[in-house]
C-alpha cells in the first residue's frame, strides 16, 4: 500500500499527518510527501513584496520556494523514517491538481490524503478547491481531512515543542 500526502508547508495542509500515520501503521503502508511549487504562487509572493517580475527574480523566488520546501519534506521525511515507517518525498513544480495526481500515477499511489483548507465563499470561488479538483480529478481513493481549530492548535503546539 502506497500513501502520497500533499502538503504545501502549512500547519492546516499537515494536519492530516495523524491521520496518515494511524493508516500508515495499520496498513504497512509506505508514505511519499510531495510539495508542488508553483509558478502562480511564486508571483504572488513577488508582487506582495511589491517587486517587479523579471526572470531573475522569479528564478529566485523558485529557488528559496524549492529549498525551503525540500528541507521540510526530508525533516519530516526522516522523523517519519525513525518512528519506522518507510517515507520518501520530492518536489514538483506546476499546476497543484495536475501535479498531485501525475505523482500520485509515478509513485504507483493507492491513496491520496490530504487535508482541505476549508476556504469557502468568495476565496474558494477565486482560488478554487485543490482537495475538491483532486478528488473530482483522480481515478484513486482520496481522503480527505477537515482541520479544526483544536487540531491545528495541537498541531501548532507539537511542531513549537519539537522545534
Amino acid at each position: 500500500m502506497r500513501i502520497l500526502v500533499p502538503l504545501d508547508g502549512s500547519e492546516l495542509a499537515e494536519s492530516v499527518l495523524p491521520c496518515v500515520e494511524d493508516l500508515a501503521r495499520r496498513l504497512s503502508a509506505q508514505v511519499h510527501f510531495v510539495q508542488v511549487v508553483s509558478l502562480d504562487a511564486s508571483l504572488l509572493v513577488a508582487a506582495s513584496a511589491g517587486r517587479s517580475y523579471t526572470a531573475r527574480l522569479l528564478a529566485s523566488e523558485l529557488r528559496a520556494e524549492t529549498g525551503e520546501a525540500s528541507a521540510h519534506l526530508s525533516r519530516l521525511a526522516e522523523t517519519w523514517t525513525a518512528r519506522g515507517f518507510e517515507t520518501d518525498w520530492e518536489v514538483v513544480y506546476g499546476e497543484p491538481v495536475r501535479c498531485i495526481i501525475a505523482c500520485a500515477g509515478r509513485r504507483g499511489a493507492d491513496l491520496i490524503a490530504m487535508s482541505t483548507h476549508g476556504r469557502s465563499g468568495v476565496i474558494r470561488l477565486l482560488f478554487g478547491s485543490v482537495a475538491e479538483r483532486v478528488v473530482r480529478d483522480s481515478h484513486l481513493p482520496v481522503l480527505l481531512f477537515r482541520p479544526t481549530v483544536a487540531s491545528v492548535s495541537a498541531l501548532s503546539v507539537a511542531s513549537r515543542a519539537a522545534s
